[in-house]
Formats: C-alpha cells, structure tokens, sequence
C-alpha cells in the first residue's frame, strides 16, 4: 500500500488540478460596450481643443483643461459608460481631447480622443492617433467630413454630453 501512496496522491492531484481549471469561461457580453476606453490610474489632466469655424488661431484651438479630480473623473466614467457603435448624423461641432497620464510633475502618456457632437444631438468619441492632418490653419465647417473621414466613421463610441 505504501508503494502505491504517491502514485495514489499524483492521481488525486492531477484531478483536483483538472477539476479546478474547467471552470465554464466567462464570454463577454453581446453589448456592445468598449472594454475601457479611459483609466482612471494616474490620470492628471484633459485638455479640450476645439475646432472653431472664423478663428484666427491654429486649429483646434485650446478652450479648456480639466485639472480638477472629480471632473476628470465624471469625463472618464462617461466615456467608459459609452456603447461601442457607428458615427451617425451630421457633424455640428468636433473636439480634440487630450488625456494626460503621469503625475503633477512629468507627463507619462498621451491619449487623443475625438469628440463629435451631431446636429442631431448625439455625442460620439473615437481614441485616435493625432497627426499633422488633424491640424489646420483655419476650419469651415466643410472641413468636418474630412476630418471624419480621416478616423472613419465604425468603431465609435456614444457617449452622454459632457457634464461641464
């Protein structure tokens, strides 16, 4: 029986083992809501620049910078509440965001983020790479489209209009 014991116990282990690791997987939700488009881990700041027809600045040009904690916060939650979908509608105003990561003294990480807000009310954002495209000298509105047709319009994300 001795002899017996430990192949009985590496029997008994590969099953406890077995057993433990065919646990059903848990698939993802048919929604369509996106992972996490913004964390909330070191972020410091969001700066707004918007696209504005008639402007004598760059465009976009900067309007805000949020710096406050429990704004940052409010902006993060509504976009990560957002649904996964298609840019639908007409093009009534177009933002830049800039998400800073690090800390007060050093910023670590940059994301830029879209913001579209429809004629028909709808507010849209889509994570993107900024490039010089995405820069103009001055904007009309006609320049909208083209902007969007830069990203594309799949794999946006409707959000609820910011609360500031």
């Amino acid at each position: 029986m001795i002899r017996n014991l430990p192949v009985f116990l590496l029997l008994i282990s590969c099953l406890v083992v077995m057993t433990g690791c065919s646990g059903k997987l848990v698939s993802p939700s048919s929604e369509s809501r996106p992972e996490s488009v913004l964390p909330h881990e070191n972020l410091t700041a969001v700066s707004i620049l918007m696209y504005r027809e008639g402007s004598e600045k760059a465009q976009p040009e900067l309007i805000s910078t949020i710096s406050e904690e429990a704004k940052r916060n409010q902006l993060v939650d509504g976009v990560n509440k957002g649904t996964k979908t298609n840019l639908v509608g007409t093009v009534h105003s177009l933002s830049v965001w800039i998400v800073e990561y690090g800390t007060n003294e050093v910023v670590t990480q940059r994301k830029y983020l879209m913001y579209v807000q429809t004629k028909e009310g709808e507010h849209y954002i889509k994570p993107f790479d900024m490039k010089p495209a995405f820069d103009r000298d001055a904007y009309k509105q006609e320049d909208a489209e083209r902007l969007i047709a830069l990203l594309g319009k799949t794999d946006w994300v409707k959000v609820e209009p910011p609360p500031f």
